[in-house]
């Protein structure tokens, strides 16, 4: 059952305390550091099909509009592991590697990634990139494409001109307990620790149906929706907003999901 949710394990305090350094970029910033030759800007945008809970890659939205000089990265198919009956599971190390350095990624780098729609395509692969040892800089940009166009950013259709040049990055094992699978959540509720479900409330408390098979959450579970952490806009909270979503989760080690 390895792999069956992707989660991670980490401090609430350090969630949150990353946002002061490379974790969040604004619009602003990358207009004025766009031509920077270090910057790699990847869409990430994938479609959820909500009955099936299977992604496609937004490459139709990509090939629309996209930041100038963005690559697309197929999260789905290139950043997931293969498996007919679980979907979305972390990639291999070898996957992982071969992809970002196909996207001419390497440590030194500082990759920049965005969604059209949801955050979450940006943040899933943020963390990756964190799990798997990436020694560059990895920055989520705030508010996606949305906050782009809003703040005057120009787009591009079809495919990038230019290709990236290939590079080679080395294959790292995951962190120590970067993924967990059933038995590692199976003992973390007996041992009291927390977990967390990111889901929105109604699919928390089971009023909604669910497309995981059985409705509710992993017992012991609190619920901070990850909506909760965003603005109207989409983009992230003030920190001190960010504290007080998670006022009521314990400080220790925390399984996410």
């Amino acid at each position: 059952m390895r792999g069956l949710l992707v989660l991670q394990m980490m401090r609430a305090s350090a969630i949150i305390a990353r946002r002061g350094r490379s974790s969040l970029v604004s619009a602003p910033w990358l207009k004025s550091n766009l031509d920077d030759p270090k910057i790699r800007v990847l869409d990430v945008t994938q479609v959820l099909d909500r009955t099936t809970n299977t992604v496609a890659p937004g490459v139709d939205t990509y090939m629309t509009s996209h930041i100038p000089g963005a690559r697309f990265v197929d999260v789905g198919g290139r950043l997931s592991k293969p498996n007919p009956k679980l979907h979305n599971l972390a990639p291999s190390p070898e996957q992982f590697a071969a992809e970002l350095s196909r996207q001419g990624v390497d440590d030194d780098t500082h990759v920049v990634l965005y969604s059209s729609s949801k955050v979450m395509w940006a943040t899933r692969v943020w963390y990756l990139m964190n799990a798997f040892g990436f020694e560059g800089e990895v920055s989520v940009l705030d508010g996606g494409l949305k906050a782009w166009t809003r703040a005057g950013g120009g787009t591009e259709s079809g495919v990038a001109p230019q290709k990236p040049t290939p590079t080679t990055l080395p294959i790292r094992q995951a962190r120590y307990r970067a993924f967990v699978d059933k038995e590692d959540v199976l003992r973390a509720i007996d041992e009291k620790k927390t977990l967390v479900d990111t889901l929105k409330p109604a699919s928390y408390d089971g009023s909604k149906q669910s497309r995981y098979g059985r409705r509710g959450h992993i017992r012991t579970a609190v619920n901070v929706p990850y909506t909760s952490l965003l603005d109207e806009a989409g983009c992230f909270l003030p920190e001190p907003e960010l504290r007080r979503a998670f006022a009521g989760v314990a400080e220790d080690e925390l399984i996410v999901y």
